[in-house]
């Protein structure tokens, strides 16, 4: 059988803001392949993990690590967040384009990616997500949903 490779190592990572410990010697492991939820009351540290996991913020003890490259080493700053990307609660706070399109767009401009090669993964991003009829939409008079 072969051994996954490992995506993210996170080794007794511990976060505070300012004199509150939000987070206290978490562990964990997610190789490829894996779903995995984060669950638990409003202030567990949820929010400050997934801020770990993609170098927003950075452990004050211990260490998070993203495709071999650890997070406190800025220079990976790019790569780290090619791999863990972040979702807002409220889909309000990250509309960033005028439409639909040019929401989907906006990360792919931002890594450089060829016109033609943004293009076709819009559309198959909006297939697969049966919002092909909403492209040039915008963005703001979806529904909560389809945000």
């Amino acid at each position: 059988m072969t051994k996954s490779r490992t995506l993210i190592e996170v080794k007794a990572a511990s976060y505070s803001y300012k004199n509150t410990k939000v987070l206290s010697d978490v562990n964990m492991t997610v190789n490829e392949g894996q779903f995995v939820a984060v669950i638990g009351p409003n202030g567990s540290g949820k929010s400050t993990l997934s801020k770990l996991l993609n170098a927003i913020l950075l452990p004050s003890e211990g260490a998070v690590t993203v495709d071999g490259h650890n997070t406190a080493d800025s220079s990976f700053v790019y790569e780290i967040r090619k791999t863990v990307g972040l979702v807002l609660q409220n889909p309000d706070n990250q509309i960033i384009g005028d439409t639909v399109e040019g929401d989907v767009a906006f990360s792919l401009e931002n890594m450089g990616l060829l016109p033609s090669w943004i293009d076709k993964i819009i559309t198959d991003v909006l297939s697969c997500t049966g919002l092909s009829d909403l492209r040039n939409k915008n963005s703001r008079e979806l529904s909560g949903g389809q945000k």
